[in-house]
């Protein structure tokens, strides 16, 4: 599983001669940094200085992983996908974002600085022309007290995955303890493990996770009306007998692809529209893979396999690394596949939609996921089994009348039904 820890190898710059930092004697390479060199950087008032560098959070020359290539007119960086890097906003405050999030046009915040150990440097932003994605060898990650670097004349955050300002926090204590402890303590302190991290460091991450989970959840919010959905817009396809179409067009009655029970692929009728709101803009989780994207509702199921078991689980609890269920006639021809998820980002989309079918599964851009959200998939699925059962043998008007939606998109009779379900399972 990809480690993507803020001390990992999630949070790194290419070695390899690829990246350069400003010492107080002229530019040296990232790979011949040393613990107590003191480093070019940008305080957080705007002015330029030097910060020394008390640790080396990760230091691989032999490591080869993917990096994002950002380029400007006169410069590039190599950094890893989650690492956080300065962007200049419109209103000239600077905000930290993960290198895979920024966009052509964005600005980062560079230093014109040259070797000239006595140049004063200008600080200016510079518009990204081109990201690309690429291998590179060679992992650094020096820590400086400041909690940032310039490297390659760009001002980077020291940090990946956490937010810098909570990373940078969580790590004063072992900054107090450098600059109080003898080196020869230090250095036994900060012994590297074999991923190249500080054992104290993993440590620490380790302890971290818990606090970075909640943060999560905080961003997410906690909402009642967490209903399961799918953003539309163009954002999720739904796989249909007759063929494929954007899950806001799905109707009452369509066949929808579905994994049977036996691991087959076949059709199950949408029997109601669980949630039908196009006007409703809310927080989405989005995991990608290595071919595929799914924005999903935080709460909502799909089916993953972790450590070779195959769980139901919340999108807010899947992890990078764990495998979704997938379908691809290309790649798979017509069995199910896996794919590894390689990203997890929580996004703002418009339009909750959940079609719920009568096998209680469904296959949106390609990944199979529950119907259900919030209630554990087949205790919701046995609940509901009166309703699909009416559906069958009631005719179409009584069951629109049934079916009537409230202000929020949701069937009435559903929400009574859930708030039933999830009295009795607080019970």
């Amino acid at each position: 599983m990809p480690d993507n820890s803020f001390g990992g190898s999630g949070c790194c710059f290419a070695g390899n001669s690829n990246s350069y930092v400003q010492k107080r004697r002229g530019r040296v390479y990232i790979e011949s940094l040393k613990v107590g060199d003191e480093v070019l950087v940008i305080f957080g008032d705007g002015q330029l200085g030097y910060s020394e560098v008390w640790c080396m959070a990760h230091e691989d020359g032999d490591k080869e992983t993917q990096f994002v290539e950002l380029r400007t007119a006169t410069r590039e960086i190599h950094i890893s996908p989650r690492h956080f890097i300065a962007v200049m906003k419109d209103d000239l405050e600077l905000d930290m974002v993960m290198a895979n999030k920024i966009k052509i046009g964005d600005y980062l915040v560079s230093c014109d600085v040259d070797v000239d150990a006595d140049s004063e440097g200008t600080i200016t932003k510079e518009p990204v022309v081109s990201i690309e994605t690429i291998q590179g060898k060679g992992i650094y990650n020096p820590f400086t007290k400041e909690g940032t670097l310039l490297v390659n004349g760009i001002l980077a955050s020291c940090y990946a995955e956490v937010k810098p300002s909570l990373a940078h926090n969580a790590l004063a204590p072992f900054r107090a303890m450098y600059s109080v402890t003898p080196k020869v303590v230090m250095d036994a302190i900060m012994t590297p493990n074999e991923s190249g991290i500080p054992h104290v460091l993993d440590a620490a991450f380790n302890v971290l996770e818990p606090v970075v989970a909640e943060m999560r959840l905080v961003q997410l919010g906690r909402s009642s009306d967490d209903y399961p959905c799918f953003p539309g817009y163009g954002n999720s396809i739904v796989t249909l007998e007759s063929g494929r179409t954007y899950i806001e067009d799905v109707k009452v009655g369509d066949l929808a692809k579905v994994v049977l029970d036996n691991g087959s692929f076949g059709y199950s009728e949408v029997w109601t529209l669980a949630h039908h709101n196009p006007a409703t803009e809310t927080n989405f989780i989005q995991i990608e893979t290595e071919n595929r994207r799914l924005n999903i509702s935080p709460r909502h199921f799909l089916v993953v396999n972790r450590n070779n078991k195959t769980l139901d689980l919340m999108a807010k609890d899947v992890q990078v690394g764990d495998e979704l269920i997938v379908y691809d006639e290309l790649l798979y021809k017509d069995v199910a596949g896996s794919e590894k998820v390689v990203d997890i980002e929580v996004i703002e989309g418009k339009g909750v939609f959940a079609p719920f079918t009568k096998q209680g599964r469904l296959i949106v851009n390609g990944v199979l996921v529950s119907c259900y959200a919030e209630v554990n998939p087949s205790l919701a699925h046995t609940a509901l089994a009166p309703l699909r059962a009416m559906y069958d043998v009631t005719p179409t008007a009584v069951m629109d009348t049934v079916m009537t939606h409230n202000a929020n998109g949701v069937p009435h009779v559903f929400e009574k039904t859930f708030n039933v379900v999830k009295t009795v399972v607080t019970e």
